[in-house]
């Protein structure tokens, strides 16, 4: 049975370009320039060597604010499940420079993530104060 929900449509042409990537001995890994709000253009590093060959990357996903039935949220939480159920480890950075989640913990965005959206593993944090680095970074808005 085909599913009418748009973010099955979305993942289910998705992840086989995932499985393509990820299969085999190699992992292509792009490095984009993000400009940041917080300090203008960030500058990156260079890659680390035998990066590209690792079966296993940490991917963390900068978020920005959310409300319950956000489609966007629901199609990159969906991407993060996945993306763990093929080894791959990720977190979740919640980026609210207008504070609509200040009354809500790492761990209540976390849950609400987890009941809205997908039953991810990933731990959710408010903001960049414990960032502790990652093998992909990946930005929406």
């Amino acid at each position: 049975m085909r599913s009418s929900w748009p973010a099955d449509r979305l993942i289910g042409w998705i992840l086989p370009v995932l499985a393509i990537l990820a299969e085999g001995a190699w992992l292509t890994v792009v490095y984009v320039a993000v400009e940041t709000t917080l300090d203008g253009q960030a500058p990156l590093l260079d890659p680390v060597p035998g990066q590209a060959e690792r079966e296993r990357l940490h991917v963390a996903v900068v978020i920005p604010p959310f409300g319950r039935g956000s489609g966007g949220h629901t199609s990159i939480a969906q991407l993060v499940l996945w993306l763990e159920r093929m080894g791959h480890t990720c977190s979740l950075w919640v980026y609210d420079p207008e504070d609509r989640h200040s009354r809500e913990s790492g761990s209540v965005l976390r849950r609400r993530i987890v009941q809205e959206f997908a039953p991810v593993q990933a731990p959710v944090f408010k903001g960049f104060d414990d960032w502790y680095g990652a093998d992909v970074a990946v930005a929406t808005g």
